[in-house]
């Protein structure tokens, strides 16, 4: 399979077609691109790759990074095993246009 290219011009059919390679529910996808962001984009380290209340994170693919969750406030989050399989996967089907990787890092923000 070849990589998705996501550009601006392309941003919607990419999801949409990243969501039907990677094999996951919508939110999920969303969920796994934001961290695909923070880690290649931002540069985050492997436990800081999701940020929100809990209720944003009820996922398989994601586990809170400092042991219990707190309810109703933001927590840090990291992949599960089965999250970094699904990351794997990711990275090796995607590839972010350079010359506007500050926007659509935006626009994946805004995803969820």
């Amino acid at each position: 399979m070849a990589k998705i290219l996501i550009t601006l011009d392309n941003f919607d059919d990419s999801i949409n077609e990243i969501i039907l390679n990677l094999g996951v529910k919508r939110k999920d996808c969303f969920l796994l691109l934001e961290a695909y962001r923070r880690k290649h984009i931002l540069d985050s380290a492997a436990f800081l790759l999701g940020f929100d209340v809990p209720s944003k994170y009820i996922s398989k693919y994601f586990e809170p990074s400092f042991g219990e969750i707190k309810p109703k406030v933001k927590n840090w989050f990291k992949l599960t095993t089965i999250g970094l399989v699904k990351m794997e996967k990711l990275e090796e089907m995607i590839e972010i246009d350079e010359t506007s990787k500050t926007l659509i890092s935006s626009k994946i923000f805004r995803l969820f």
